[in-house]
């Protein structure tokens, strides 16, 4: 109510260029893209300078209005100055006069020697065409990155910028980097902030928000704090009522059941798994086998596998596990024959998604075999792989050997196995293997690429 006429025909005029320009939709498309590439310094960098040049442009169209450069100057200034202490201001003018780039916006605006014109179509096109130019490149290095990525040095920073962005996505990212690298003090620090943020943007009782707690349940279930993931499963179903992301929810309530041997409490679980989401009920029906089983009723058992292979997702890894929980059975059963197919084929399943799950893409030398002169390379860091469910349950235990190969920075960008497991359990050693650090072999005291059989044993204890 105290900004005279003029100020305030500033201010539209500005939030109408941004309107003009279509600065909404791509705000929208450069978050997304920044919430993928968030671990490449570049998009940071990028993201700063989507959000400078964008004022910068909106400053001209209102110069090119007929507004003074000085009076329009002096507006955004006193703007600036009071939204330290008008929070109703701030809020509706804190993209006019951020104070992060107000001093460069300022010496542009009055500078008379700046070309304020806009882009023709031929310039425009240009611009885009470079910008592809630069976007392909890095997209094609983000396809050759391993899975595993660097956790950001200033993680405080990350977590202020994401913040201040309401950019849950990006801790999530992040997130899911510190749980594969077992960092999970640095995960849980991630996802309780990016709750926080679901809860502020979408409310406390959003589906956003339950999905961030099933994050923090998946979380204490992966670093083994079972009765800290059934409480925040439990408030995730509370809130996401008949959202069908609550099955999932379900189903690892009925697994923690069935470890506790309260067979009645998780079939009840199941039973609700699939009726909260029946377009995908195969892993509440494949529990519910194992279930049966453990009850003796055989007979159920048998259909509800039955059932859940033929509803799980084709050649996925889902799929893989019901088959090699139902050839369990059937062996158990005195009927190899018929458990044999499905071996196969589950283990041809495995090896093909194993094969997407860790791709490297990037051109490396021939890896040597050790001797001959080639030394052997030497573990210099290692984390453990992690039990399934599954595995857990069916009592698994063996091991599974990995032909890999290690680059000459010692780190492994090639795994393939040679003697399976399944239950889930190739997937996770290659996923702890591949993340171990050597010291690389040598040849004539030079690091050299090495090809090398290593054995992920899984123990329960």
């Amino acid at each position: 109510s105290r900004w005279t006429p003029e100020r305030r025909r500033v201010v539209l005029l500005h939030e109408l260029a941004h309107v003009q320009r279509g600065d909404l939709l791509t705000h929208f498309i450069a978050r997304l893209a920044w919430s993928f590439y968030w671990w490449n310094p570049l998009a940071c960098t990028a993201w700063q300078a989507l959000l400078n040049e964008r004022e910068h442009a909106t400053d001209d169209l209102v110069l090119n209005a007929g507004t003074r450069a000085s009076e329009y100057a002096g507006h955004l200034l006193e703007i600036a100055r009071g939204m330290q202490s008008n929070a109703l201001a701030e809020s509706a003018a804190l993209a006019m006069a951020r104070r992060s780039c107000l001093e460069g916006r300022l010496a542009a605006i009055l500078d008379p020697r700046v070309n304020r014109q806009p882009l023709g179509r031929f310039s425009a096109v240009l611009a885009g065409l470079l910008a592809l130019a630069v976007a392909v490149p890095i997209a094609a290095l983000r396809a050759q990155e391993p899975a595993r990525r660097a956790i950001p040095a200033d993680l405080d920073a990350t977590i202020q910028t994401a913040t201040g962005e309401k950019n849950y996505q990006a801790l999530d990212s992040i997130a899911a980097t510190a749980v594969a690298q077992h960092k999970y003090d640095i995960a849980r620090k991630l996802l309780t902030v990016s709750l926080t943020i679901r809860g502020t943007v979408s409310g406390t009782s959003s589906v956003d928000y339950g999905a961030g707690l099933l994050h923090l349940g998946d979380l204490a279930r992966s670093s083994g704090q079972s009765k800290e993931a059934d409480d925040f499963y439990t408030r995730a179903i509370a809130v996401l009522g008949n959202d069908p992301q609550a099955a999932a929810a379900y189903v690892h309530l009925a697994t923690s059941a069935i470890a506790n041997k309260n067979l009645d409490l998780a079939m009840q679980n199941l039973e609700r798994a699939r009726t909260t989401d029946p377009e995908h009920p195969s892993a509440a029906l494949m529990w519910m086998a194992v279930v049966r089983e453990k009850q003796e009723n055989f007979g159920e058992a048998e259909t509800l596998f039955r059932q859940a292979i033929s509803l799980a997702t084709p050649n996925s890894a889902q799929a893989a596990t019901v088959m090699e929980l139902f050839a369990r059975f059937l062996k158990d059963q005195a009927r190899s024959d018929e458990a044999q197919p499905l071996l196969d084929m589950a283990a041809s399943i495995r090896k093909s998604t194993i094969s997407e799950r860790f791709k490297d893409s990037r051109p490396h030398a021939v890896a040597s075999k050790i001797g001959g002169g080639v030394s052997a390379p030497s573990v210099i860091s290692k984390i453990e792989p992690e039990y399934t469910d599954e595995a857990r349950a069916a009592k698994y235990q063996g091991t599974v050997v990995l032909a890999v190969s290690i680059g000459s920075d010692g780190s492994i960008y090639e795994a393939n196995v040679i003697r399976s497991l399944g239950l889930g359990l190739d997937e996770k050693a290659v996923d702890a293997v591949t993340q171990w650090k050597f010291k690389p072999a040598t040849k004539d005291g030079q690091p050299v690429n090495v090809r090398a059989t290593i054995e992920v044993n899984f123990r329960l204890l």
